[in-house]
């Protein structure tokens, strides 16, 4: 993923990627919004429709907060 265009987030809160695999969302891990990082790999999705980012509690979520949504794009 490419984090360049996403604002810091706050400092108790993490980005959290999301595969939506036949409307089923799947945690696809979670990461930081750095100068110094700009791509970062996460989790391994084998089947996928689109993808969302939330942000979440630091940690991350075992689901998505739909209002907290910043990003969704389908493939």
């Amino acid at each position: 993923i490419n984090v360049k265009s996403l604002p810091a987030a706050p400092s108790d809160q993490q980005y959290q990627l999301w595969a939506l695999d036949n409307g089923v969302p799947i945690d696809a891990g979670v990461f930081e919004v750095t100068d110094s990082l700009q791509l970062q790999k996460l989790k391994t999705i084998n089947s996928a429709q689109a993808f969302a980012v939330t942000l979440e509690k630091r940690g991350g979520s075992v689901s998505p907060t739909l209002s907290s949504m910043v990003v969704m794009g389908a493939i």
